[in-house]
């Protein structure tokens, strides 16, 4: 038997990169959308922002000078300098939403407090340098006895810098432990309490390990009382700077609003941060009398780019509107009165609108929309179908999610459920789930194993 080489032909599906960066902008956010295209506006000079204080500017071609002006043009685009010249506004004010969004350091949201203190310029260096010794998590990188040896001064002038720093907001920052920290957290809270200092200075590890009896039996009080205080304590900012993601304070702005016009629930996406753009007349005029090749390649390439943008951002916002408009049909209930999801998959959506899964997937990425009541993520009006006994033989992963959130509400502290004893309770509910499913749902809503919910 001879064997033969079989020539295997595949089919490629090559994607432009005009396609990526289409994709690419329908991911966006539209804050992330908004610095994308002042980003475009500053590299490519046939685009402009449609504004009322840009001037027209007429093009005469009968002018033997035009060709020159022309010339000039070309040359300040090139060297991206075309925004500040004569041929744009010189009024031209900062667009009023140019600060929407706009992201603040940890380090200097903490600086701009203290130019506000009337405090001596030195205390305030020192404070200045504190700050800048802060981790991620806002506790002091080095110790009291480092910033004095390092700045040459009485380890007590330096503690006096970092209790001003303490006193900042957010409250607590340069906290040298999580002891402190929570410390600090109680005192601002106006609270006095033996017990609960006695439990932050003696005994965190215990509540960490859940050892609420051994603990009850350190402070001689009983068991519920000692519970109260733990819930207390576990209620408090774990570090200083939580709330600054990577050392920024990131401002949401939903991407669609959601509106009751004659009983109906209406979508519309939020295009205000986002300035109108159009191609310049400017160049297009150049195109027009210009005689020279190299200029109108130059012009024809970056018009290019400027029409595929445009195109990008009215696709993202047809796409988006589309793929909002069917996901709040599908959950008006929800929306309106905050009731149980109804099962719905990016497969399911995706199917519906004749799109790709993985269109619909960056279409909701990182999405927000306000709705009549409140602001709501959009990837969480997603739910899975799950078969249920009751509800017409079928539920959503959020109602098994509330389901296993009531029962371990119920539970025995002293005798939680395992995984497995919920997956046998939720059948008896209606819900036909595995133990892994339910190790997930559970790890999805940040509940302990029964091993770390078990009071000993």
């Amino acid at each position: 038997m001879e064997l033969g080489h079989q020539l295997l032909t595949k089919q490629v599906h090559t994607i432009s990169v005009e396609q990526l960066r289409s994709l690419a902008m329908l991911q966006m956010p539209v804050l992330d959308l908004y610095q994308e295209i002042y980003k475009e506006l500053e590299e490519n000079p046939l685009l402009e922002q449609l504004e009322d204080s840009v001037e027209k500017v007429e093009m005469h071609t009968a002018d033997h000078s035009a060709e020159y002006r022309y010339k000039e043009l070309i040359q300040i685009a090139e060297e991206g300098t075309y925004k500040s010249c004569s041929y744009l506004a010189s009024g031209d004010t900062q667009d009023r939403l140019s600060t929407v969004g706009a992201k603040q350091t940890l380090t200097e949201y903490l600086c701009n407090q203290l130019i506000e203190l009337k405090t001596a310029k030195e205390m305030v260096s020192i404070c200045k340098f504190i700050i800048g010794n802060l981790d991620s998590r806002g506790f002091l990188d080095c110790s009291i006895s480092e910033i004095a040896d390092h700045l040459g001064m009485p380890q007590q002038k330096a503690l006096e810098a970092l209790s001003v720093v303490q006193d900042l907001q957010p409250v607590g920052m340069g906290s040298r432990n999580l002891g402190e920290y929570l410390l600090i957290q109680i005192r601002d809270m106006g609270i006095e309490n033996e017990k609960i200092d006695y439990i932050v200075k003696n005994s965190l590890e215990l509540i960490a390990e859940n050892k609420i009896k051994t603990l009850a039996k350190k402070l001689q009080i009983d068991v519920e009382e000692t519970v109260g205080y733990c819930t207390f304590i576990k209620s408090l900012n774990p570090f200083p700077a939580k709330g600054f993601n990577d050392e920024t304070t990131h401002y949401i702005v939903p991407d669609a609003y959601v509106r009751e016009i004659d009983g109906k629930l209406c979508v519309f996406i939020n295009s205000e941060p986002t300035p109108s753009l159009k191609i310049s007349p400017i160049y297009k005029e150049i195109l027009k009398n210009s005689d020279d090749l190299q200029d109108k390649a130059y012009i024809k390439e970056k018009m290019s780019k400027a029409i595929t943008f445009i195109r990008n951002i009215e696709t993202r916002t047809q796409t988006l509107r589309k793929t909002f408009e069917t996901i709040v049909e599908i959950q008006e209930e929800y929306i309106r009165t905050s009731q149980s999801l109804k099962p719905m998959t990016l497969k399911y959506i995706a199917a519906k609108l004749e799109m790709h899964e993985s269109t619909i997937s960056r279409a909701i990425k990182g999405k927000y929309i306000m709705t009549p009541t409140k602001m709501l993520f959009v990837k969480d009006l997603f739910s899975s179908r799950l078969e249920h006994s009751g509800q017409a033989g079928e539920a959503s992963s959020a109602d098994a999610k509330e389901a296993i959130k009531k029962i371990i509400a119920g539970e025995n502290e002293e005798n939680p459920y395992s995984d497995q004893q919920l997956s046998q309770l939720l059948k008896h509910d209606g819900f036909s789930i595995s133990r892994r499913t339910v190790a997930k749902y559970r790890e999805a809503m940040n509940i302990d194993p029964s091993a770390k919910r078990k009071i000993f």
